[in-house]
């Protein structure tokens, strides 16, 4: 259960069943991206899903309390996000020096530690890397460049809400208007920035964060007014398929050559919206995302993001496009790893089982984190005249 500024507020499955689609959406792209050229769709939603709930728990401390405690934010994403990030950015470290060739060492170096840095959408910005025209070698921390996004986010956005309901206490409003209006802000200008920026220069559009922020306020944006709709079952039913709808057209019919993200990603991202204001749908037999295998892939959607493409890379580095077999194969791969990594990293630092665990497990998440930080500085230290160019493969 978690609270709200009223009371207890029951989990929502069918959230953890979206974000099973988001992740499926954008695996099947990396690996299939003839099947769902527009799977990348999967990480507005993501966006959105976000934006929802960080927003809604900073809103519900803010009301309940007066007040939102920074350090019990940060500290609760900090134990959720970084002990997996850390842990995948090391395995894709090792996987690198084993598959592929020392030329691509020096930028994934680089790479892992604006990656561990969450400035990794800022670094492919910079070098306008063609992230769906794949015209670039990609790096198998390519990836991470979203989860930036998010991590900027979490750090900015309870800023912006502290400074929000000061000036409500000043101006002696109702702190949730104050939020409104700021986030209204926020959404409008992000929006008319990602339509100008991705029609001068797309390739940076797709990565830079004030671009991408209006998606995750429209979550925001959600969060405080969802409360207040209220319809039956029939109708929320037509809103969630309406929501689906969008988001399986947009995933099937995008492409590398669709203008993205701009106006368009208004498509996938109301999508969501209406998915999410629907709440949980039951028809009879029919669950919709509240159905078991959604919600199992849901709770690992973290940990499948972050393997499912490390090994996506390592594969294409030695073989073609990856056919049926090997499509599976992965996809079995990236589920194992993914469970492994969700029970025995991720859960137990997001819920240590007593305070003598919590010590420990802050200490060793710090020393992995400077190891991964050192590591991404000697890349930076390499000499590209010292390979012999002989090796490369």
């Amino acid at each position: 259960m978690t609270e709200n500024a009223e009371g207890p507020v029951a989990l929502r499955p069918e959230i953890q069943g979206l974000r099973g689609i988001a992740v499926a959406l954008v695996a099947v792209f990396h690996i299939w991206p003839a099947v769902l050229p527009g799977g990348y769709v999967g990480v507005d939603v993501f966006f959105v899903i976000s934006g929802y709930l960080i927003t809604g728990l900073l809103a519900r401390m803010a009301l309940r309390d007066g007040r939102i405690s920074l350090m019990a934010f940060y500290s609760r994403r900090v134990r959720r996000l970084l002990p997996t990030a850390i842990l995948a950015l090391l395995a894709t470290l090792a996987g690198t020096l084993v598959f592929l060739s020392m030329a691509r060492w020096e930028e994934t170096a680089i790479q892992v530690a604006a990656s561990a840095l969450y400035v990794q959408n800022w670094r492919l910005a910079w070098q306008a890397v063609d992230y769906l025209g794949a015209k670039e070698a990609a790096s198998p921390v390519q990836h991470y460049w979203s989860l930036s996004i998010e991590e900027q986010f979490y750090i900015v956005w309870p800023l912006l809400m502290v400074a929000g309901l000061w000036l409500a206490r000043r101006l002696g409003r109702p702190a949730k208007g104050v939020f409104l209006v700021g986030l209204t802000v926020v959404f409008a200008g992000s929006l008319i920035a990602s339509v100008v920026i991705t029609r001068s220069d797309p390739a940076a559009a797709y990565f830079v964060t004030h671009t991408r922020l209006w998606e995750l306020a429209l979550g925001g944006l959600l969060a405080l007014t969802v409360h207040r709709f209220r319809a039956g079952l029939p109708l929320r039913a037509a809103m969630a398929m309406t929501g689906i709808g969008a988001i399986g057209f947009s995933a099937l019919f995008f492409s590398a050559s669709t203008s993205f993200p701009g106006a368009l990603a208004l498509l996938p991202t109301l999508g969501t919206v209406l998915i999410i204001a629907a709440g949980g749908i039951k028809l009879g037999r029919f669950r919709g995302l509240d159905a078991s295998i959604l919600c199992y892939v849901g709770d690992r959607s973290y940990s499948i993001y972050l393997w499912h493409w490390p090994l996506v890379v390592f594969y294409s580095a030695h073989r073609p496009a990856a056919g049926l077999l090997a499509g599976v194969v992965l996809i079995a791969l990236t589920l194992a790893i993914s469970d492994l990594s969700y029970r025995y990293v991720e859960q137990r630092y997001r819920q240590p089982r007593s305070d003598t665990e919590r010590k420990p497990l802050a200490y060793a998440t710090a020393a992995v984190a400077v190891c991964v930080m050192v590591s991404g500085g000697l890349g930076y230290a390499l000499d590209r005249k010292d390979v012999d160019i002989s090796l490369i493969g």
